[in-house]
């Protein structure tokens, strides 16, 4: 190697001319990147809005557009930078045919780069950077744990946080400001899905070890630890002065006083009531949430490619720093715990999961450094076997996605014709309900009667009350108080909407004298 070194510089005995070679190579890198997220993203660029998660995240973001405040205006059971980030969305790029995939394809895709250019400014060098980025990539664009797009609330907290990590490791120009934009985007990733706690709280413990060039100092570490702090201080700040004068936040702690409730109850849960789950303890939950683990995501099978990079950085690690190497084995272990978070254990939930595994290869990558001859040549040979079994694993899909052409479906009417009907029949100032899922409401470009979101039977478990009629109580008071033009009864799932209909939704429209126009429509004379 340094003979080939030498041979280089004699090559290119211009200073300038070998920067600008180096800065062609870095770029060549970041595109060869680019390139493979855009095509195993088409997919989900493509994907029908149909699917059942991405429409409540969507009615969240557009609310905000309307000037609705999360929790008091519209509640869905995330937390606030889902909607938030989701409103972003829209007001950049719109709601029409969907055009809000485009931020959801920019920005995790610039949060990717971002983290890949970092790692080469750290001098990990541009391949095994390029590895690394790759990797996760490949691990992250996959149909296995998306429901729809990288709309969900676990994809956006991954993306924030790998933007809070590329953020922090930055040890260049202007220091400080990256310092507390990076504390702040971790503080937005555990707002986009509460289970990231434990993963963040432990990279953030991790990254002392890992400023301060060539090791940490006093002043790094005062640095670091002073203006992350702030940066997490000002979005809390931040976060206030947008939810406290509208009483969201007060609506929102609450939501959370509920969670356990909703997603933990061994009786009352969600997670139970759709039989996601069965009743037991604890200890047998866990080792449910474990098998599962094991079985789905942390196997040679989905992780194994990883291990070039993983294993001889677990050494570099621990020859760095011991306690380093128990902060990272912590990292991970809450990253894995963040699946266990709800007794559902969805398959997307693992989007979690990868927050751990890109701090495991991020910290073996950077504790990789240095220009002896042992670092050198593990550099490498990481990369080369790491993106040999990229190559190996994902070639033939990534070879149909290059040659796929993708038709997205439009968005199916819950009843026929219903978007005319509530054109010719509202106007903007009316409002309407539906008891499905709330996509029609931005695509009638309506405002719902009512705050909730999922009108159906398995929910009403988690509700305050003894009976059916006092658990529905609040949400017959919303729709007497607003009285919507138009009632829709959505015939997804009305096989498990059957006590709310007989108990909330007949007597409603009977008192209110409600015309059926036709078959799960009614118009309010």
């Amino acid at each position: 190697m340094a003979r080939t070194a030498a041979l280089y510089r004699r090559t290119f005995p211009d200073e300038r001319v070998r920067a600008a070679l180096a800065i062609g190579a870095h770029l060549l890198t970041l595109a060869l990147t680019a390139y493979v997220f855009l095509i195993l993203n088409k997919r989900f660029y493509y994907a029908s809005q149909n699917a059942y998660d991405e429409p409540f995240f969507v009615w969240g973001g557009w609310s905000i557009t309307k000037g609705l405040a999360p929790y008091r205006d519209f509640l869905e059971f995330k937390p606030p930078m889902v909607f938030i980030t989701h409103a972003w969305a829209q007001d950049l790029f719109g709601f029409k045919d969907l055009g809000y995939r485009k931020f959801f394809t920019l920005f995790p895709l610039a949060s990717l780069l971002l983290l890949q250019g970092v790692l080469i400014a750290r001098g990990i060098g541009r391949w095994l950077a390029l590895a690394v980025v790759v990797g996760v990539v490949v691990l992250f664009v996959s149909p296995t744990w998306h429901d729809t797009a990288l709309t969900d609330c676990e994809s956006i907290g991954l993306t924030y946080y790998i933007l809070g990590l590329a953020f922090l490791l930055w040890e260049g120009r202007g220091l400080k400001m990256t310092t507390v934009t990076g504390g702040a985007l971790l503080a937005c990733c555990v707002f986009s899905k509460e289970p990231f706690a434990p993963v963040v709280g432990f990279t953030w413990l991790g990254l002392f070890w890992l400023r301060g060039k060539p090791t940490p100092s006093r002043r790094s570490v005062q640095t670091y630890a002073v203006y992350s702090l702030l940066g997490v201080a000002a979005f809390v700040a931040a976060l206030c002065v947008y939810m406290v004068p509208t009483g969201a936040l007060k609506a929102y702690v609450a939501l959370v006083r509920s969670y356990s409730v909703i997603y933990r109850d061994p009786k009352r849960s969600y997670c139970v009531a759709v039989g996601a789950a069965h009743p037991t303890t604890a200890l047998v939950g866990l080792q449910i949430a474990w098998e599962k683990i094991r079985l789905r995501f942390l196997n040679l099978g989905v992780l194994g490619y990883l291990a070039p990079i993983a294993l001889p950085g677990a050494i570099f690690v621990f020859r760095r720093s011991k306690v380093l190497l128990a902060v990272v084995i912590l990292a991970f272990a809450g990253a894995l715990w963040a699946f266990t978070a709800t007794a559902c254990h969805w398959m997307h939930y693992f989007n979690m999961s990868m927050a751990g595994v890109v701090f495991v290869l991020v910290v073996g990558a950077d504790s990789m450094r240095g220009d002896c001859a042992a670092a050198r040549l593990t550099r490498w040979l990481a990369c080369l076997a790491t993106l040999a079994l990229i190559v190996g694993f994902n070639h033939r899909d990534f070879t149909l996605q290059q040659t796929a052409h993708y038709t997205r479906k439009p968005w199916v009417e819950p009843v026929p014709g219903v978007l005319d009907f509530i054109k010719q029949n509202t106007t903007p100032a009316e409002r309407i309900f539906t008891t499905g899922p709330p996509m029609l409401y931005p695509e009638a470009d309506r405002l719902s009667a009512v705050r909730e979101s999922n009108i159906i039977d398995e929910i009403l478990g988690s509700y305050d009350g003894d009976t059916d009629e006092e658990k529905l109580r609040p949400i017959r008071q919303q729709l007497d108080r607003n009285k919507p033009k138009v009632v829709v009864l959505d015939p997804e799932h009305v096989s498990r909407k059957g006590r709310t209909y007989r108990v909330l939704m007949m007597p409603f429209l009977a008192a209110h004298k409600y015309q059926k126009v036709r078959e799960n429509l009614y118009l309010l004379p």
